[in-house]
């Protein structure tokens, strides 16, 4: 049950954030942004958990999990299909 919700001024990008998503649990936030990183954040803290550069030469649209939350997806588009990598979020 959702109590309180909370302002977060940033998503520990350096451009416009394109896509967010939660994890099932709703406890991370993975973002992905046109500085080409994906970032993952506590939901309730903000705290910053992981954040990466993705590897690709355009800026990040889509971001998900996997069902099981331990890897995050992320694609660009391309002028056509869209590519794909991933990143697991456990340490």
């Amino acid at each position: 049950k959702l109590k309180q919700l909370k302002y977060f001024s940033s998503l520990h990008h350096r451009g416009c954030v394109n896509a967010i998503t939660f994890n099932s649990s709703g406890q991370l936030i993975a973002s992905g942004s046109d500085d080409r990183y994906v970032a993952i954040m506590d939901t309730f803290t903000g705290d910053l958990i992981s954040r990466y550069k993705t590897g690709h030469s355009l800026n990040v649209f889509q971001v998900m999990y996997t069902y099981v939350n331990t890897e995050v997806h992320q694609g660009m588009r391309v002028s056509g299909p869209v590519c794909h990598s991933r990143q697991s979020v456990l340490h």
